[in-house]
């Protein structure tokens, strides 16, 4: 166990972690701030500052795996805890260096669920975008291009029938294709 806790990658990505929990926290007041204070906003535009935030506090994330990985490995020490200071108890610091390379591998080993599901669906749209089409009718066709080129819509959308939908199905956004069921 002493091995696998003094591995300062496991140690950076647990305080990377531990750090993000406040970092998004924060993320989040100013998100609600800003969408009180412009409470005009449209939902375009407090989706981008959502997705911008998002991309902050991911980023933000990164920059604390690697400021603090990196300051561990040139000083080839333990690591320190990094942006988060707690002063004064060092028996729950000492506890955290010993738990966070155990919460890391956790939270490494649940990445792997949500990784499999997306892996799943990516092959199964892959499947349902490929095999069993036939061509739409050229009305549909002709129908979906003239509404595509009202809504300013420059790429080529194609229709298809699937056999395997129950349902009409948009995919794609650099290739869009729509499915109607069979």
């Amino acid at each position: 166990m002493d091995l696998f806790g003094q591995s300062n990658f496991l140690q950076a990505l647990g305080w990377a972690v531990l750090n993000s929990l406040w970092q998004i926290a924060l993320l989040w007041v100013i998100y609600q701030l800003v969408t009180a204070i412009f409470s005009k906003a449209n939902s375009s535009q407090k989706s981008l500052l959502a997705s911008s935030l998002l991309f902050a506090g991911f980023g933000w994330f990164a920059f604390t795996f690697f400021s603090i990985f990196f300051s561990a490995t040139s000083e080839g020490t333990s690591i320190a805890p990094g942006l988060v200071n707690i002063a004064g108890s060092d028996q729950f610091t000492d506890w955290l260096r010993q738990t966070l390379p155990v919460a890391s591998v956790v939270y490494l080993v649940l990445l792997i669920f949500p990784l499999l599901h997306f892996l799943r669906n990516y092959r199964f749209v892959q499947v349902i975008r490929n095999r069993g089409l036939s061509k739409a009718k050229v009305e549909w066709r002709m129908f979906v291009a003239k509404v595509a080129a009202q809504l300013g819509i420059n790429k080529t959308v194609k229709v298809w029938v699937s056999e395997m939908v129950s349902s009409p199905v948009t995919i794609g956004y650099l290739k869009p294709v729509i499915l109607i069921p069979l």
